[in-house]
């Protein structure tokens, strides 16, 4: 629940116990938020990774991971390809996988995801970050941080 306080220009929204109200954003500002996966992980193989998700209606606007580890020499036949899934609602959220043939992975370099379709989700919407290993590609990702940039409904 989102409530504005117009004298002051604040945006409020009640905490997950719904005991108190917490600042949300404020007016006129950049309404863009932030969540973070908990830990690293590492990516040898085909994978899914469950991403934090929001308790309100919002909107996905990028997905983005650093890796400690650089991709190299990816072709059709060796990659790794990515595709962000909404669960709850059997929805990509990119219309084609995004694999490291045409985009290699750099070493600590943010590798944006950016949604092109499905991006609008709804309260507590379950997100997962799909993760495909084509033939064999140089090199598994020993550490990688998932940040989820969401924006306002």
């Amino acid at each position: 629940m989102l409530w504005a306080q117009p004298s002051t220009g604040v945006i409020w929204e009640r905490n997950a116990a719904d005991t108190a109200w917490m600042p949300f954003a404020r007016e006129g500002a950049d309404q863009t938020r932030h969540a973070l996966a908990a830990g690293t992980f590492a990516i040898s193989a085909t994978t899914t990774v469950l991403l934090p998700n929001r308790h309100d209606a919002c909107v996905v606007k990028r997905v983005t991971l650093i890796s400690d580890t650089a991709t190299a020499s990816s072709d059709a036949s060796n990659r790794w390809q990515f595709n962000v899934r909404n669960v709850t609602q059997s929805e990509d959220l990119l219309a084609a996988d995004v694999a490291t043939d045409a985009a290699e992975i750099a070493a600590n370099v943010p590798f944006v995801l950016t949604p092109d379709q499905n991006d609008a989700i709804a309260a507590d919407d379950v997100l997962r970050l799909e993760v495909t290993k084509t033939g064999s590609p140089t090199s598994p990702l020993a550490q990688v941080l998932v940040m989820v940039e969401y924006g306002l409904a």
